[in-house]
């Protein structure tokens, strides 16, 4: 594959606005009907009321085993005021190739395609199967991940290595923490400030709830998990956005803020859920009731990212070390799509060009020479489906 004909690709790609809850059926399409010139069967896998939909391929022997290649196809928002160049179109100068989605993770999808086109024309040369397992709402919750782990994990034939091309600046990620995403709603009772016993502020019963999940921060950070490569060695905890009430002279109706955890790969992540669920409907609500039933606390989980786990002997990380002489491997704090496929059983490794960086933010590139370290560790793989 080249340089010139992935980067063709990425530019298509990228021309796709795929923001958060925006429709994946346009790209899907694209990508789907891409695989059919190939010669490359394609299914869509997704939500026909939504017209959110994950892309699955085979190219090569059929087979069990072989590896599948993983990317999401939506990005996070891009403000156009806040960009030097349009966010959804590339634009390579300097050295890099600037959009959205470039390095997270568009870039990796234009890659695999890229090489999934070089390799069609020799497929019969294809000793081991390789695969394509593009995703939508990575950014939202990994929704996408969840639904096609499952139609993977029913395949009488299925991966044995799976390699989800986040930024990592091409080292092997071997683990990741889970990630709760949360919203909380406390209503209370309205009335004037200057008769406040006809009245509950729900103001005041967000600061207890989040005091308490301060406590648990605490605890968790005074007892982190010996030996662990994470940093930090514990599960962390934090509220993002708060908002609530009218007036200084009015007790707040209503307050709901936005947090997130982020437990240890080991640690219970529900458990830890459910005892701030417990502070709330033992000590919180009892106190708010007393006078006013219809008060209360509401939790909503947004989304419920699993962790990737360290696996004890890992084909995946054997692979990707030997095909690019990685001689060692870490972990990191954000999230990905790699624990559902890793609940399916198979081996999985975060492993892609780029830094995590330079995603999230305006102007986000790819480097052009980590574009073509891309290239080579596709071109790689491509011999060793053939060997």
């Amino acid at each position: 594959m080249s340089y010139e004909r992935a980067k063709e690709i990425l530019s298509e790609l990228v021309s796709f606005p795929t923001i958060p809850t925006t429709q994946t059926k346009d790209i899907a399409d694209y990508v789907t009907n891409l695989l059919n010139e190939m010669g490359v069967e394609s299914v869509q896998v997704g939500n026909d009321e939504t017209n959110q939909y994950n892309v699955y391929a085979t190219l090569g022997p059929d087979i069990d085993g072989g590896v599948a290649l993983s990317g999401h196809f939506d990005v996070v928002v891009a403000d156009p005021t806040d960009w030097t160049v349009d966010p959804f179109k590339l634009d390579e100068r300097d050295g890099k190739l600037y959009a959205r989605g470039s390095v997270d993770m568009k870039g990796f999808l234009a890659l695999t395609l890229s090489q999934f086109e070089e390799l069609a024309k020799r497929k019969d040369k294809l000793k081991k199967p390789l695969h394509i397992a593009f995703t939508y709402d990575e950014e939202f919750g990994s929704f996408g991940a969840k639904v096609l782990s499952k139609h993977i994990d029913q395949l009488e034939k299925k991966p044995a290595i799976m390699i989800v091309g986040e930024p990592t600046e091409m080292k092997p990620i071997i683990s990741h923490k889970a990630g709760f995403e949360m919203e909380t709603i406390i209503k209370g009772h309205a009335c004037h400030s200057s008769v406040p016993r006809n009245g509950v502020n729900a103001i005041v019963y967000a600061s207890k709830l989040i005091e308490y999940m301060e406590q648990l921060n605490k605890e968790f950070a005074s007892n982190p998990h010996e030996g662990s490569p994470f940093d930090p060695p514990y599960t962390t905890m934090n509220v993002g956005h708060i908002k609530g009430g009218e007036a200084s002279n009015v007790l707040a109706a209503e307050c709901r803020f936005d947090w997130e955890f982020r437990p240890m790969p080991d640690d219970d992540g529900h458990a830890i859920l459910q005892r701030v669920k417990d502070y709330a409907a033992n000590v919180l609500e009892p106190e708010m009731q007393k006078t006013f039933p219809d008060t209360g606390i509401e939790f909503i989980v947004h989304a419920d990212v699993l962790p990737l786990k360290i696996e004890e002997k890992s084909s995946a990380l054997e692979l990707v070390s030997n095909l690019w002489g990685a001689n060692d491997s870490d972990v990191v704090a954000f999230g990905t799509d790699a624990g559902y496929f890793q609940q399916c059983g198979i081996s999985t490794v975060v492993f892609g060009p780029g830094s995590i960086t330079q995603a999230h933010k305006p102007d986000e590139y790819i480097s052009v020479a980590d574009f073509k370290q891309g290239v080579d560790f596709m071109n790689s793989l491509g011999e060793w489906a053939c060997s």
